[in-house]
């Protein structure tokens, strides 16, 4: 019927008699042709608005409401730019839905004639159908819609590249925008409401920002999330993957350095969550998605587990089925059963080797792809490789406290918290985790981990190679920025060059701050005492222009003691300033 229209309002005189010849009119003015077009293309919209289109809200009155003037805000995430622009809008009084944190009211919004700002069609029976969503805590300003446009937009963005991989399924987040109601404002009353069309169809949640994934774990989603993971460089990841169908809304984006994007942004250890229950897959790989290691248990258990809903079920037999679902049983079983049985987890060194070898295997390198799958993966860089370390940390902390998202039981999972604590300070080269460097140290030398009491290395067997790689780790730590690693290899070199080099990495840490100060003095470790160590080190060592640069260290070590109002230690550091200087006089 709407193609009929179309030839019929276009002057296609055959279409209207049903003649066989199919002529069509001959209008030599191009410019009537054109308007004679858009006359068509507006009679088909009719046609099919009034003979296919089913309005679910038909019977609400939504049309009879008062018409409200709106300002729709608009975000361009490429551009990074607001515009407003206004609308015409009939909007319900009462909810008809609401969540923990927001109401949802139905609303209809008149298009714009093409080409104008100014101009409707008052056509409200035909008005598009839209969600408003508004937050039932009062007080929340406009800041926070805001970021609710601007999180979704920029979701938006990451799907067009994500689409540019030319994934089998294209996905694609809904329009988002906020619309303030002056008059309401006037009135004293809330004027704010998020917006976006009403999508029809199945709603489904695919994953959320703590590492839930549907019991389908459908594999767009989870390739999606990971994607912005790896195409951002590994500072954020898309997560809550929710909607219709690949067309997704109110997203939540994980940034490493937890700015922005509301109170859901967990930071880095929202990476972990989704990696903790993530199933890389063929098609990751045939994308240059690289795979992100998991504890060998772990990953085993969650690759069973979804190679249950994995299987179309059109090939899937009911014995398959049942023998599927029972290995899953028993591998949830077996799981139990050991995070039961092993109280405490002692390893040896040989259980480290992998990571402190001549030739380490870390976790990034020796099972990076397996099973034939490596062939589409790319290398990480080592911004990346870095980052992976902090997530790496994450999951083994999670995991020895029981709540990582794949832990069903909740019980402290040593094995897998080892794991991914040598993973993280193993890193990237030049790039480990310091945090996990410490952890490894405190076991090495015996003591326990706070974020797994259960979890302890046996090196009666081997004193030296321990001793070894304590000192591994610790030069690791000071290389990147530890100060408190750095003045231990300082008390502990053997040579003037050792001693001045680790002494320099301390004092030129980042972070040194009156409060660090203050409470670094009392163990002799403040800045000024270790620009004053390096300063007599330097004197000591008489190299070519250490004296010039030890007259720099004691001279900025005065200034600080002054700062901390330290007026004898100031005199002092000045006094050993001008020696210094004395010398580079005398040379």
């Amino acid at each position: 019927g709407a193609i009929e229209a179309v030839r019929i309002a276009a002057g296609d005189e055959g279409a209207a008699d049903g003649a066989g010849d199919g002529e069509v009119t001959c209008v030599s003015d191009a410019v009537g042709v054109a308007a004679r077009w858009q006359a068509a293309q507006r009679k088909a919209t009719e046609v099919w608005l009034n003979t296919a289109r089913f309005d679910p809200w038909a019977d609400r009155g939504i049309t009879h409401l008062p018409t409200e003037l709106a300002l729709r805000h608009d975000y361009n995430a490429a551009t990074r730019t607001w515009s407003t622009i206004e609308m015409l809008i009939k909007m319900e009084r009462e909810p008809f839905a609401e969540g923990a944190m927001r109401q949802c009211y139905r609303l209809k919004k008149l298009s714009q004639q093409p080409g104008s700002k100014a101009c409707y069609s008052m056509d409200w029976e035909h008005a598009s159908n839209y969600v408003a969503k508004q937050y039932k805590q009062e007080g929340v300003g406009r800041e926070a819609y805001a970021d609710d446009v601007v999180l979704q937009m920029e979701s938006k963005l990451w799907a067009e590249r994500f689409n540019d991989l030319d994934p089998p399924k294209k996905v694609d987040f809904l329009q988002g925008s906020y619309f303030e109601m002056p008059n309401r404002a006037a009135c004293g009353e809330p004027s704010l409401f998020a917006v976006e069309r009403l999508v029809e169809g199945e709603y489904i949640k695919h994953n959320n920002n703590s590492g839930f994934v549907d019991e389908h774990m459908r594999t767009t989603p989870q390739l999606f999330s990971h994607f912005t993971y790896h195409a951002s460089g590994g500072e954020l990841i898309i997560v809550d993957i929710q909607g219709v169908g690949d067309l997704y809304t109110d997203p939540q984006i994980h940034s490493r350095d937890k700015k922005n994007y509301g109170e859901g942004n967990l930071g880095v250890r929202g990476f972990a969550h989704f990696f903790s229950t993530y199933v890389h897959r063929p098609l990751a790989s045939r994308l240059g998605l690289p795979r992100f290691p998991l504890a060998p248990l772990v990953a085993a258990a969650l690759a069973t587990h979804s190679a249950h809903f994995a299987t179309p079920s059109s090939t899937l037999d009911a014995r398959t089925a049942l023998g599927t679902v029972r290995s899953c049983e028993a591998r949830a079983v077996e799981t139990r059963e050991r995070a039961q049985a092993v109280a405490d987890l002692v390893v040896t060194l040989d259980d480290l080797a992998p990571f402190y070898g001549d030739a380490p295997e870390s976790a990034w390198g020796c099972s990076d792809e397996g099973a034939g799958e490596g062939e589409g993966a790319v290398a990480l860089d080592a911004q990346r490789l870095a980052h992976q370390a902090d997530v790496h940390f994450e999951l083994a902390r999670l995991h020895g406290c029981g709540q990582a998202a794949c832990n069903e039981n909740q019980l402290p999972d040593p094995a897998a918290a080892l794991f991914h604590l040598c993973s993280a300070a193993a890193g990237a080269p030049g790039v480990p985790c310091v945090e996990a460097c410490a952890a490894l140290k405190c076991l090495l030398g015996g003591q326990e981990w706070a974020n797994c009491p259960e979890l302890s290395v046996d090196t009666s067997a081997d004193p030296g190679t321990a001793s070894a790689l304590v000192q591994r780790l610790t030069r690791e730590m000071a290389s990147r920025g530890d100060r408190d690693a750095a003045l231990e290899l300082a008390g502990l070199a053997t040579s003037a060059d050792d001693e001045v080099h680790y002494l320099q990495l301390a004092a030129n840490v980042d972070g040194w701050g009156y409060e660090q100060d203050v409470e670094a003095a009392a163990f002799g470790n403040a800045q000024y005492h270790v620009l004053e160590r390096l300063a007599r080190a330097l004197l000591a060592r008489g190299g070519e222009g250490d004296a010039a640069r030890a007259a720099e260290a004691a001279a900025e070590g005065a200034e600080r003691a002054m700062e901390l109002l330290k007026p004898k230690v100031a005199m002092k550091l000045e006094a050993l300033a001008e020696e210094a200087s004395a010398l580079v006089e005398d040379d």
